[in-house]
């Protein structure tokens, strides 16, 4: 299936994604509404037989993830960080950091992800704050087709040791030709040495949506 097919595919469930959860919003950014999946939605306790049968297998968009609160909260903090930037977006999941940002100012935002649901997500939420947010279908660390920007926002991506290897490789390159690039992380253990620490702050754990488990994160800066 093409992407362009996929993301029409997605595009018709979007329905789905709203029957599936309800408009809340991340526990450190209460001004920004997002879909998202708490204790109040079916799906919160469905099993992996029925997440399957639903084609929401690993619905990681429907989650506010401690390293991406607390980059958004970095940057309604921080405007200055975004104002008049072209920013990217880099696993944007239901597109909380790429909101955040053009809520604070950003001359353009595009929210890069793999997933058309993420795609479809990043839509309906962007369109609860009113803002103007691209997505877009795009695996740049297999196939970098994009330009140049001026920030790019890494939320909660190191998760995974391989994933974070080739993700610290290409979040350098992008350094190296010039961007600003800030990482939010809730201590996974997949943070490159050498980062500057921005700001920290007291986060939900995971999929802990009442802040009743709160862990440190941090929102680092790549030199």
């Amino acid at each position: 299936m093409s992407k362009d097919a996929e993301v029409l595919k997605a595009r018709a469930t979007g329905g789905d994604i709203r029957v599936h959860t309800v408009v809340s919003a991340a526990w450190l950014c209460p001004e920004i509404p997002l879909h998202l999946v708490t204790e109040a939605c079916a799906l919160w306790r469905a099993g992996e037989a029925e997440l399957a049968a639903l084609g929401l297998v690993d619905p990681y968009w429907a989650f506010a993830w401690a390293g991406g609160q607390v980059l958004a909260r970095y940057l309604l903090d921080h405007p200055e960080e975004v104002g008049g930037r072209r920013v990217l977006s880099f696993g944007a999941g239901g597109g909380l950091e790429a909101i955040a940002a053009m809520r604070s100012g950003a001359a353009e935002v595009v929210a890069l992800e793999i997933d058309p649901l993420a795609i479809e997500a990043i839509r309906l939420n962007a369109a609860l704050s009113q803002v103007q947010v691209e997505p877009l279908l795009l695996d740049v660390l297999a196939d970098d087709q994009l330009g140049a920007f001026d920030l790019v926002l890494a939320g909660d991506v190191l998760y995974d040791g391989e994933l974070a290897v080739r993700a610290n490789a290409w979040l350098r390159r992008r350094a190296e030709a010039g961007a600003r690039v800030l990482i939010g992380d809730p201590g996974r253990g997949h943070v490159p040495p050498g980062l500057e620490v921005l700001a920290s702050y007291e986060a939900p754990a995971d999929v802990d949506t009442r802040g009743e488990i709160l862990r440190t994160a941090k929102v680092y800066r790549l030199l």
